[in-house]
């Protein structure tokens, strides 16, 4: 049984996650400026998306955790640069958004198996 962490695996998720993100904040996008509570909530659900991905790869460790969760926010950043920067330029001045990326990467701490046989 290998205990490492399957990257491609996590890259794959990785984008999965920033695509929902990208496509629910676009649903939400006429509230999402408007009130407070909006970007609490996109915050808070790229967490529980974070959290219901990383179920899809077996986590070894909490070291393999955060590399997920650095995994998830790296490609989240590239793609921000590289796609929502060009509709906004001041998307980086969020907080929800820096919010958003610290639950992402913590989340995956909480799907570490805890009990495994090692080899």
């Amino acid at each position: 049984m290998d205990f490492n962490l399957d990257y491609k695996k996590a890259l794959t998720l990785a984008v999965s996650w920033w695509l929902i993100m990208f496509g629910v904040i676009s649903l939400v996008l006429p509230w999402y400026n408007q009130f407070t509570w909006m970007k609490l909530a996109v915050a808070v659900f790229a967490g529980i998306m974070a959290y219901l991905l990383s179920a899809y790869t077996p986590i070894y460790g909490y070291s393999n955790a955060l590399l997920l969760g650095m995994i998830f926010v790296v490609v989240g950043i590239a793609l921000d640069i590289l796609v929502t920067y060009q509709f906004n330029s001041e998307f980086f001045t969020y907080w929800s958004l820096w919010l958003g990326y610290a639950l992402v990467l913590f989340i995956p701490l909480l799907r570490v198996v805890r009990h495994y046989a090692r080899g």
